[in-house]
């Protein structure tokens, strides 16, 4: 992953429309990935800034959570992914801190994408927590290319 792909993705990932029920569908590919993989992971997705699918792994722990909040709320200030402030920032060699003053209600690393609709903007954020950061993101990004591949159906 680096910093011209994650562009890339930002840019391309745009689905046609977001409802509850596609948050079902992401979630529950995501979710049965993790499963068949034993991924011990956390999978959050918020809608309009309302919870409408959570999973827990049986071994992930509720402090995956924690860092999912800290995930999203990097994406709810900059309306990009995680993983895209968090390489620009180590592009620049600067810390949160340096550059934004207090870091502790954010996680800067991978892990938490916008959801997009064509001629709307971000209705949603999807977080992942539990592999590595890379891991979480490339998570992410496989089930919102699924939900693309799908189309209106």
């Amino acid at each position: 992953m680096d910093y011209k792909e994650l562009l890339k993705e930002d840019s391309e990932i745009i689905l046609d429309s977001f409802m509850n029920k596609d948050a079902f569908i992401l979630g529950k590919y995501i979710s049965e990935i993790a499963i068949s993989k034993n991924y011990d992971v956390a999978i959050r997705i918020i809608k309009n800034n309302n919870i409408v699918f959570e999973y827990l792994n049986d071994n992930a722990s509720f402090n995956n959570f924690y860092w999912i909040e800290k995930k999203i709320n990097v994406v709810k200030r900059f309306d990009k992914s995680s993983a895209l402030i968090a390489y620009k920032l180590k592009s620049e060699n600067l810390t949160f801190d340096e550059k934004y003053g207090d870091a502790r209600e954010y996680a800067v690393t991978p892990g938490a994408v916008p959801i997009r609709v064509k001629s709307v903007g971000t209705v949603g954020i999807i977080s992942v927590s539990g592999l590595s950061s890379e891991e979480d993101h490339g998570l992410i990004i496989k089930g919102l290319k699924y939900l693309l591949s799908r189309g209106d159906e």
